[in-house]
């Protein structure tokens, strides 16, 4: 059990990893190439994408521990039914969220934000298709759990790699061709419309054989244990990525750029303990539907790897903050860039250090 959390860790882990190298790459092109607006709207892009990302209002983690305790006893085609009616009611909350996001978006871009009038159009037409995006990433929620639940974290780490990666390599792409975000939106729609339909098709075979004739039941079980984590799964996302829109409407778009930036290198930090807790959280489930006395293990393994991994890091980019900014764009930064990253580095050490407990 332990060498398996720990493979599926390290494959998690490289699929959050390389598209990190390649944000070291892409965003000093980007800074230069794009310019402080255009660049604050594609952060403000990666934000709202991240958001939907995680908008599964809790039925991701549900499913996650119902099919892992089904996978235990050789019953995952049980579940069909209740993996359908999830995919289907994410689906339609992420369309819901996605014309919401659609008329608010475009409210803001018009009305908040201080753009050139020039970049208006632009930002309208990006809005749209990024919201667009909303309802197949919430959807795929549900098939990816069965893929993790079965503990086929390779697959999972696929689709994340080529998503993930597409955030920065699709506008560096196409900047040869022209620096509008629509376009960049277009292709970031159908990269996320292709990785929902990978999941189902790689979900599909663990669920195929015999379901239970009552099938309500199951859909119902789901909702149910879903809601005790639905107030974390929507509020967090809210909460670590207003603060950019915020920015915007108080600053002005270019501002949004030199504190995003930094923000996300720090974020980027937290790819660890992302990687563990995607395989550990099934990896808990089967483990406690067999017998509870894996558990701790499972526990202090997982504060151990975070904690070496990522604290070095987070210290690196609060004592040399300037230095990683430059490395990050090099003069395109203001020196509160600089100060940003040094206090988000600092803060999320010592919060992180109080969750795994180090004195």
């Amino acid at each position: 059990m332990t060498r398996g959390v720990l493979t599926g860790a390290a494959q998690s882990f490289v699929a959050s990893a390389v598209p990190l190298a390649l944000a070291l790459v892409a965003l000093p092109v980007l800074a230069r190439a794009l310019g402080p607006e255009r660049l604050a709207l594609l952060t403000l892009a990666w934000g709202w994408l991240a958001l939907a990302a995680l908008l599964d209002l809790g039925l991701g983690r549900a499913l996650v521990r119902r099919l892992a305790d089904a996978d235990a006893r050789g019953a995952m085609p049980a579940e069909r039914t209740a993996v359908a009616a999830a995919e289907r009611l994410l689906l339609m909350v992420g369309a819901v969220v996605g014309v919401a996001g659609a008329l608010a978006g475009t409210w803001y871009v018009r009305r908040a934000l201080a753009l050139d009038a020039t970049l208006v159009g632009d930002a309208t037409a990006a809005v749209v298709l990024f919201c667009a995006a909303v309802a197949p990433t919430a959807a795929a929620a549900a098939p990816r759990s069965v893929l993790e639940a079965a503990h086929r974290f390779r697959d999972v780490a696929t689709v994340r790699l080529v998503v993930n990666a597409a955030a920065f390599a699709v506008p560096l792409a196409l900047l040869p061709v022209t620096h509008a975000l629509w376009p960049t939106a277009l292709v970031l729609l159908a990269v996320r419309a292709w990785a929902w339909r990978r999941l189902v098709r790689r979900a599909a075979p663990f669920l195929a054989g015999d379901a239970p004739a009552d099938r309500a039941p199951l859909a119902a079980d789901v909702l149910r244990d879903g809601a005790w984590i639905t107030v974390s799964s929507v509020l967090s996302p809210i909460m670590t990525t207003v603060d950019r829109f915020l920015v915007g409407a108080l600053a002005g778009a270019a501002a949004v750029a030199f504190y995003a930036v930094p923000y996300e290198a720090v974020t980027k930090a937290l790819v660890v303990p992302g990687a563990v807790a995607t395989v550990l959280f099934p990896s808990a489930a089967a483990a406690r539907a067999r017998s509870a006395e894996g558990l701790p293990a499972l526990h202090a393994l997982a504060l151990r790897t975070v904690a070496a991994l990522v604290l070095p890091a987070l210290a690196i980019a609060a004592v040399a903050a300037p230095q990683v900014m430059a490395l990050l764009g090099g003069q395109a930064w203001p020196p509160a860039s600089a100060r940003v990253l040094a206090w988000l580095a600092l803060g999320t050490a010592v919060l992180l250090r109080d969750v795994v407990g180090l004195p």
